[in-house]
């Protein structure tokens, strides 16, 4: 390395002597002692540079001096020598900049949710991520996946380079080549284009979406792997709107939930987890709390928070929520839903769910109590369409549609699993000429679907991503794709709210985000015809011209001001561009819409009587996101941080598991206990995995988490866990019948699990300080009798 001048900083290795070192730079010469060390009572040290003498006891400078002897000894020995390393300036410092100034940016979360972070970047470099608290849709804080994606930045098994199969071989080229080329195969197969993503809903890069899918005739499909298809059916037939709810938690006083995890992996869980614990909050409602029901199947960090909590098996609960619909209909007075539900009655439910009549009449009773202040909500795994018909009407009979539920005002839930198939069938039909996956793995998540097997009849696949995962290694061409950090980008994750993704740091590889990635396939001309025009020409055209910003900084200006701004002149959009850039969002400022009306054609989607079809294997098996991996088809399983995160239930970490309650344990394990190796089979595959005997859990379900088994995240992830992809069926379904039992070899994996027990005796040992509204209420009329009787005194 070459040395800026002769005042940069030394290194431990240059302190050694007089002078100057071999390449010329000042050393410090050691300093001179006054004073005998074997006789005198005081020694003086004396530095050469002029600072003032340290004077110390003869005892003071023999513990001193031998200490620095012994570290002086272990420096000379060659297995604890510290490596050299030479501290050098920026190479070129930005004007006015200083290295240890925190820069702070605002922006958006890469995953689904757009939950609004905030940046800080020290010495030019982020390093750390937290939430954006002046944000309208802001929780008040992120997930540990939100906050663990600084790690992500810094991954080195992230792509590197731009790469084209050559006679079945990677050769690394530049953009030049790649661009023109993926352009051509786009060109070539004309109305036969799919561009795949996960969920994607900001205003500019669906505006590139259509730009591009107009001019090669393709589409534009969405999908993520725990995605609520029956959901999304269930809006449309109820409101004619095929989107979600958008849920304001923190005004209701009653939150019923039918399978929902709304604390753990819906929608936006730090929005919802900040909603739901301004309902907690005694002191500032007055000494209200919003009370939470809950009916699940497995242990949740919902189901450990709610007030009440009743076990139920995915496919009873719509026969409770139809139960608890009928009550409330009767009381207001709704006929032709009584009629229509009068099979549904309580006694009938408690036959087939296992539930009291007392429990569906007490939680009929609390909605009716707080008419427009509840949320009824499910989207759980195992959700049915007829089930999310059944929430949308409970929420429409008891006037919380338009004052704590917003049908159609959320963007971020999109398609399951069964959009893949879906593709999965046109490509083998010959449907698909040139697939294009952008930040998606549907090879990963659709190893039961036939994905990898009907890609092979595709001419042309290009592949962008951040690492060349289990989809990347099958294409043709592959463009790395920028960490969210690195580029630009927006979202419009609920109606009226739009957030802009910033870069807090250039690219570190050659990377380019996927907007950028877009417009350069779109602007390159062939043939003297421009394969794409309107906003893509003109920001690839602009960026030509400015080297200081790519052109997804300059499409987002211009959809955004022809959408939001509508800024006339150029200085009055550069000034509302900076304002969002500040602010991290844009907010339309929307009125209140009105509440949709229900579509009384949707009630022909609810069972008709109660009770499901017998269980002929032994569980109901669950696959399910979980807290540190989410559905584990990105980055997030390369990441030591999110591996070392225990479940928050389980508290394993390192490991995907089977829950299973005891019943099952004993029924079906053989006593097994946690860590033991038990089978567990569909009729779409089998996998080994270990067990964890959970309390809590409903008997007949058990649960397996998705984002292990990689095999081409990197070397943190790969081999790690099992892929429970490998158990669903045909239709892409979470929730499957399943057999379970010990492995042959009744072997047995040592689980890294942080907590070794599964109860807390509170009143032996009152480590988590409990109580109940109540005794907050006694608590409170003491103090302020209390406070009366001081103030008589005075």
């Amino acid at each position: 390395m070459s040395f800026i001048g002769k005042d940069s900083w030394l290194s431990n290795q240059d302190i050694k002597g007089h002078g100057e070192d071999e390449t010329g730079r000042p050393v410090s010469p050691a300093p001179s002692i006054e004073g005998d060390v074997n006789e005198a009572e005081q020694i003086n040290v004396v530095f050469p540079d002029g600072e003032d003498p340290v004077t110390m006891t003869r005892r003071d400078f023999m513990r001193v001096s031998s200490t620095a002897a012994a570290a002086g000894a272990l420096a000379t020995t060659s297995a604890c020598q510290i490596p050299t390393e030479y501290i050098a300036p920026l190479a070129e410092r930005p004007e006015g900049f200083n290295g240890g100034q925190v820069m702070i940016y605002n922006s958006a979360s890469a995953d689904g949710s757009g939950t609004p972070i905030r940046i800080r970047s020290r010495g030019g470099r982020p390093i750390h991520i937290e939430s954006n608290p002046d944000h309208p849709l802001s929780g008040y804080g992120i997930t540990a996946r939100q906050g663990a994606a600084i790690l992500d930045l810094y991954d080195p098994d992230r792509a590197q380079e731009p790469l084209q199969r050559v006679e079945g071989k990677w050769v690394e080229t530049n953009y030049g080549t790649l661009d023109g080329a993926v352009a051509e195969a786009l060109g070539k197969n004309q109305g036969k284009v799919v561009f795949l993503t996960g969920p994607q809903h900001g205003i500019a890069i669906s505006e590139a979406m259509y730009e591009m899918c107009a001019a090669f005739g393709g589409r534009h499909l969405q999908f993520q792997s725990d995605g609520n298809t029956a959901l999304l059916d269930a809006a449309e037939a109820s409101y004619g709107i095929r989107k979600a709810a958008d849920y304001r938690l923190g005004k209701a006083r009653v939150i019923v939930g039918f399978g929902a995890e709304f604390l753990d992996n819906f929608l936006d869980p730090s929005r919802l987890q900040g909603g739901w614990s301004e309902g907690r909050n005694v002191d500032s409602l007055g000494g209200k709390m919003a009370r939470t029901i809950v009916f699940d199947s497995r242990m949740t960090i919902t189901g450990a928070n709610a007030d009440i909590r009743h076990r139920v098996a995915p496919r009873f609960q719509e026969d409770v929520a139809l139960a608890v619909l009928r009550l409330v209909a009767i009381k207001m007075e709704r006929s032709e839903l009584v009629t229509r539900l009068q099979a549904f009655t309580p006694e009938a439910v408690a036959e087939t769910s296992g539930l009291s009549v007392a429990v569906i009449q007490s939680t009929a009773s609390d909605l009716l109590e707080v008419p427009g202040e509840s949320v009824v909500m499910a989207g759980g795994v195992g959700s049915s369409k007829g089930l999310e018909v059944a929430v949308n009407l409970l929420n429409d009979v008891l006037a919380n549609t338009g004052q704590t539920v917003h049908p159609g005002r959320s963007h971020q839930m999109v398609e399951g699993l069964a959009q893949l198939k879906a593709l999965a069938d046109d490509m083998n039909a010959g449907k698909v000429g040139a697939l294009v996956v952008l930040g998606a793995n549907p090879v990963h998540a659709g190893s039961n679907l036939g994905f990898k097997e009907a890609m092979a009849k595709v001419n042309t696949i290009i592949v962008a991503n951040d690492r060349q995962d289990e989809t990347g290694k099958l294409a043709h061409f592959f463009a790395p794709l920028s960490h969210n950090l690195e580029g630009w980008s927006d979202i419009h994750s609920v109606e009226g709210v739009h957030s802009i993704r910033q870069p807090a740091i250039n690219p570190l590889y050659n990377s380019r985000s996927m907007l950028d990635h877009l417009i350069a396939w779109g602007a390159i001309t062939r043939q003297g015809q421009t394969n794409v025009g309107g906003r893509i020409l003109s920001a690839f055209t602009t960026a030509s011209k400015d080297s200081k910003a790519p052109a997804a900084y300059h499409f987002i200006r211009d959809v955004w001001n022809h959408r939001l701004f509508r800024q006339s002149t150029s200085l009055g959009l550069s000034d509302a561009m900076a304002e969002v850039l500040r602010n991290g969002f844009y907010d339309e400022k929307l009125a209140a819409p009105a509440a949709p009306k229900f579509l009384t054609a949707a009630t022909g989607l609810l069972k008709k009587a109660p009770g499901g079809d017998n269980l002929t294997a032994h569980v109901e098996l669950m696959l399910v996101p979980t807290t540190s991996m989410g559905d584990g088809t990105g980055c997030e399983s390369n990441n030591g941080w999110l591996q070392e995160l225990a479940d928050p239930i389980s508290k394993v970490c390192w490991d995907n598991h089977l829950s299973v309650s005891m019943k099952d344990a004993r029924v079906h394990l053989d006593g097994a206990r946690d860590g033991d190796l038990v089978k567990v089979a569909t009729r779409h595959g089998e996998v080994i995995v270990p067990v964890v005997v959970q309390p809590g859990m409903k008997p007949g379900v058990a649960s397996l988490g998705l984002g292990y088994g990689r095999t081409a995240v990197g070397v943190v992830g790969n081999d790690v866990g099992v892929d429970a992809f490998k158990l669903i069926p045909p239709d892409g379904s979470l929730l499957v019948g399943a057999n379970i039992g010990r492995s042959d070899d009744r072997g047995h994996r040592p689980l890294a699990k942080i907590q070794g027990e599964d109860f807390l005796n509170n009143t032996l040992r009152p480590l988590a300080p409990e109580g109940i509204l109540s005794d907050w209420e006694k608590l409170k009329a003491v103090e302020k009798k209390q406070k009366a009787e001081q103030q008589a005194k005075l």
